[in-house]
């Protein structure tokens, strides 16, 4: 899913094409499961159903304290092994 909000006095068109860029940059650039913004909120539902794993585009800082957090409070073990600049392995080892 994308989103983009509006911006005031920007045409629908301007902000239609803004977010064709971000859908495009996603299909065209890498064949990663999840963009940036889901890595994170995957990594307590896998967690919780006993382990996983798939690939991200690119795993954030935010991410990376989400997967730190996970591990202090249950017995997983989250791996980020980095393919290539545009893939990440994300895995939740219970």
């Amino acid at each position: 899913m994308f989103t983009l909000l509006g911006e005031k006095r920007s045409s629908a068109e301007k902000i239609g094409c803004r977010l064709s860029g971000l859908v495009k940059r996603y299909v065209f650039n890498t064949d990663s499961l999840v963009d940036e913004y889901l890595t994170d909120q995957l990594l307590l539902p896998l967690a919780l159903a006993g382990g996983g794993e798939f690939t991200a585009r690119v795993v954030s800082k935010h991410a990376e304290t989400q997967a730190w957090l996970i591990q202090q409070f249950l017995p997983v073990e989250i791996q980020l092994t980095v393919i290539d600049e545009q893939k990440t392995l994300v895995q939740v080892v219970c």
